[in-house]
């Protein structure tokens, strides 16, 4: 998405985030200086989007991440039904939601809604990375091969890119990970550099269910029987988590030949 671009960081012995936004694609985002505070001291998280308008005006405040007392997170996707049933009213349907989980908890907020969605977060209580999408949305991660740092995208092509371009090897068995629908992968932040990524707990949740109804989302496709459940769409999340910084890559041509790359080997 070229409206709005953010990124938040977490020290790795700090409670308090460092967000950077700014309207327009990524790179006037990259060339200022909030951007490179994110990136000051030794941190734990990152987690990046980029934003095309479905709900809301294009103004700062209305790019992700959005930061709360408990969590600070991002969306993929559009929902248009249930938004009214939660408890704060935003400018976005994402930041709504995600309001939402930080004060009524993801499992009382998700049966309440019903529309496209990848999430991904952070919650300072459990000290974990999350992610949860449903069928309209894709979302992938995968290990550095010493599995203390985990890596995450919405498009598998961007996953791969960042990590080549960054010569970091990705753990075998797979090597790249789709979030399974309607599962919420809820992933603890190792204590030490040292130490490596356990296994995720693991909680199926799905949203409202409404009858006769067929989506209408921004840039989706929906129905079992589209050729590509996922469509396109203009937003996108990224992100790491683990202790180790990732480069920016802005390079069009090399994106292409790592695209085309992926399509003949896989990822």
């Amino acid at each position: 998405g070229t409206d709005s671009t953010g990124i938040v960081s977490l020290g790795m012995n700090s409670s308090q985030p460092v967000l950077a936004k700014e309207c327009g694609p990524p790179e006037i985002l990259m060339d200022s200086k909030k951007f490179e505070k994110v990136f000051y001291g030794t941190n734990k998280i990152y987690l990046g989007h980029n934003r095309s308008r479905t709900q809301g005006v294009v103004k700062r405040s209305n790019a992700h991440p959005f930061c709360f007392d408990r969590i600070f997170g991002a969306h993929n996707g559009t929902v248009h039904n249930g938004l009214s049933d939660l408890p704060d009213q935003c400018d976005t349907d994402s930041e709504t939601i995600l309001s939402a989980f930080n004060t009524l908890g993801v499992e009382k907020t998700i049966p309440k809604i019903n529309g496209a969605w990848a999430f991904t977060w952070y919650d300072y209580t459990t000290d974990t990375i999350n992610f949860l999408r449903n069928k309209e949305r894709p979302l992938y991660y995968a290990f550095s091969k010493d599995r203390r740092v985990i890596f995450w995208a919405s498009m598998v092509e961007m996953l791969a890119l960042a990590l080549n371009h960054n010569e970091i090897e990705r753990a075998d068995n797979p090597r790249t990970n789709l979030v399974p629908e309607n599962l919420w992968l809820s992933f603890k932040i190792p204590k030490a550099r040292s130490d490596e990524f356990a296994e995720p707990a693991r909680m199926t949740l799905e949203g409202k269910k409404l009858e006769n109804f067929r989506g209408s989302y921004s840039g989706s496709n929906t129905g079992a029987e589209d050729e590509n459940p996922f469509g396109h769409w203009g937003g996108g999340e990224m992100g790491v988590a683990g202790y180790l910084p990732i480069r920016s890559q802005r390079h069009s041509t090399e994106r292409k030949a790592l695209v085309d790359k992926i399509i003949n080997e896989g990822p």
